[in-house]
């Protein structure tokens, strides 16, 4: 593992020669923006954070991305920032951009089909006779949060959920089990993470802008909108099992509106451990040091 911090001056040249048109960054919450609380329920987005958001998110060509595992709703309102953003709820099943020129507005098909089958499955799990198990219902999921259990009954909640799961056959086979930093999620058995919904993301951002813009790296060329190729730097920040999805490619090109966009990824993990990541940092204060050091060579450098 590399610690992004002490080695900014590669990455800095790495973007340079890259030479980015616009910058996606994707970046978890609970662990990465906040540190993690007890209780899920009080984790807040402090004001000198929110402060740094805020001034990153006004960048031209910087598309601000929330990639969080909570409900929509709840993500919105604990960020509560109401424009030039966009929110990725429930591991991407729900989507929300807040941009004026980016039109999104997105809940994954079929997602009704499970509700009915999951509301019988809340009905079970809180019977689970543990005290202090935190139960988060995200209208298309359920988080089981055991950061504050006894250890004795953790191994208890294990097996009263593989329990649950396995006494019905649509639980079975509609839903499946995601370990998680001290937490168990029951979720929709579906082939869509906050990786793909980050590559979702990306594509919508491309198809809307149609290469009708002009990049802050290159505001001098009035040539600009006639490029064929367009330049994306993404960047992935999370600190769990779940954000590995987003860390899984470095480079790829896709088509969009008869231009090729070229994609090239930073990965970096909160926390030096195993992961696909490139880099690491220590914990979620650096977070902000990541996002304004990659934002300020994006919007200052002229390639």
């Amino acid at each position: 593992m590399i610690n992004f911090l002490d080695n900014l001056k590669k990455i800095e040249n790495k973007i340079q020669t890259f030479k980015p048109d616009i910058l996606v960054l994707c970046i978890d919450f609970d662990g990465t923006l906040t540190k993690i609380y007890e209780s899920p329920f009080d984790a807040v987005l402090e004001d000198n954070y929110r402060g740094i958001i805020e001034n990153i998110r006004i960048i031209e060509n910087i598309f601000f991305c929330i990639v969080t595992g909570r409900e929509l709703s709840d993500i919105i309102k604990r960020i509560d920032i109401k424009s030039n953003i966009i929110y990725s709820g429930n591991h991407g099943f729900e989507i929300k951009s807040l941009y004026e020129k980016i039109k999104l507005n997105f809940v994954y098909k079929d997602l009704k089909n499970y509700m009915f089958v999951l509301k019988d499955i809340i009905k079970k799990v809180n019977e689970i006779p543990i005290k202090n198990l935190i139960i988060e219902n995200k209208k298309y999921s359920i988080s089981l949060h055991y950061r504050i259990l006894r250890h004795e009954n953790i191994k208890i909640l294990k097996d009263e959920v593989k329990h649950i799961m396995n006494s019905n056959n649509d639980f079975k086979s509609m839903f499946e089990l995601k370990k998680g930093k001290k937490i168990i999620e029951i979720r929709p058995k579906i082939k869509w993470d906050k990786g793909k919904a980050c590559d979702f993301i990306i594509k919508k951002i491309s198809m809307q802008l149609n290469g009708n813009f002009h990049s802050g790296l290159n505001k001098d060329n009035s040539n600009y909108n006639k490029k064929d190729i367009i330049n994306m730097l993404r960047v992935n920040i999370g600190d769990d099992l779940t954000d590995e999805t987003m860390f899984y490619k470095n480079k790829y090109s896709f088509k969009s509106n008869s231009k090729k966009i070229n994609v090239m990824s930073i990965n970096c993990v909160v926390g030096e451990k195993e992961s696909s990541a490139d880099y690491y940092i220590n914990n979620h204060r650096q977070t902000y040091e990541v996002l304004e050091n990659i934002s300020n060579v994006f919007n200052n450098s002229k390639f």
